[in-house]
């Protein structure tokens, strides 16, 4: 059965039941017909869907379903030879754990409502799929040999996580349309084959620097492992469905303080700050706080990815990984 015709069967409801090797074969066919962007929608409707035509209550699970979907995005592009989901799942073993997401996620957190409802930041390491299996965060170094970027990337964030380093913070560099350059810390959200997140604001300085000049840089800096990531692409707004599912996710005051603030522009006095959000809380009382019109996510799609490791005498090694059509060549760079 091809995957073409497996999802017709899903669809129409004529499997027995859907387990967790459909569930993953179904990602899979997805993506693959629909692309990553629309993969979730098209995974959530072919859910929704198959329950209600089986009769049974809906298993309907937005961060599970979402965690999987990248999941197989990244296995998809880092084992470009398996053509197949059953050549996909025999690749990347991860995909053959009913309980991989909960490599990311405490027992309580996918448990909860919301979890079911909307997309909830993992609460331990990130989602950053096909992470080779058995890295168990060890180092990697300039003398590595990894073909893929996002490869090295997500082994850098576990090493550094199981040294206790937050790896979400990043410097972003912008310029606006004279080319006059700007840089602030962020908060990395999301890093899959896709590219690289952070939200904000759509009229704070950044995001109209971005709306003006749709090219940003981006640099993480460990200084304790003596290690920078330098990231240069193009930039896209996120599609509003995942600017929604992120922004369910955030606490609620930071949902109210998302509605109350004018990022960037200028505040008279602090007291007109908290007035705001005290109306906001009022208009939101007792009620779901949705996703601001103004506010939401970019993703850089890079073409220059950097390792930078520190070595004695400055003598650092530097890994450069630049997009050649759907691929990556690699460079090894003076210190």
């Amino acid at each position: 059965m091809t995957d073409e015709e497996f999802l017709q069967r899903f669809e129409a409801a004529e499997l027995a039941d859907f387990r967790h090797a459909d569930h993953v074969r179904a990602a899979w066919a997805y993506v693959e017909r629909d692309g990553p962007d629309r993969a979730l929608t098209s995974m959530l409707e072919g859910i929704q869907r198959f329950a209600n035509a089986k009769g049974e209550p809906s298993k309907f699970h937005y961060t599970l379903t979402r965690a999987w979907v990248a999941l197989i995005v990244d296995a998809r592009a880092r084992y470009p030879d398996a053509r197949t989901a059953p050549a996909l799942m025999a690749a990347c073993p991860l995909l053959m754990d009913a309980h991989a997401i909960e490599r990311f996620y405490s027992a309580a957190t996918l448990g909860s409502d919301r979890a079911r409802a909307s997309w909830i930041e993992p609460d331990r390491s990130p989602v950053t799929a096909a992470k080779a299996v058995g890295t168990g965060g060890s180092p990697v170094s300039g003398s590595t040999v990894i073909p893929d970027p996002f490869d090295r990337f997500a082994r850098a964030v576990e090493h550094a996580q199981s040294k206790g380093v937050d790896t979400a913070p990043a410097a972003l560099g912008t310029a606006d349309a004279r080319g006059r350059p700007s840089v602030r810390m962020v908060l990395l959200r999301g890093a899959d084959p896709r590219g690289f997140v952070f939200h904000t604001n759509y009229n704070s300085r950044k995001a109209r620097d971005l709306t003006e000049n749709a090219h940003a840089a981006l640099c993480l800096h460990w200084p304790t492992l003596e290690e920078q990531i330098r990231i240069e692409g193009s930039v896209v707004r996120l599609p509003a469905d995942e600017s929604d599912a992120y922004f369910a996710g955030r606490p609620r005051e930071s949902q109210l303080g998302a509605w109350a603030s004018e990022q960037s522009a200028v505040l008279p006095d602090r007291s007109v700050l908290e007035e705001r959000v005290r109306s906001v809380e009022a208009e939101f009382d007792g009620r779901a706080v949705p996703r601001p019109p103004f506010w939401g996510g970019f993703r850089i799609v890079p073409d220059r990815i950097e390792f930078w490791y520190g070595g004695t005498a400055r003598l650092h090694d530097r890994i450069v990984y630049l997009r050649e059509g759907a691929g990556w060549r690699t460079e090894r760079l003076f210190p």
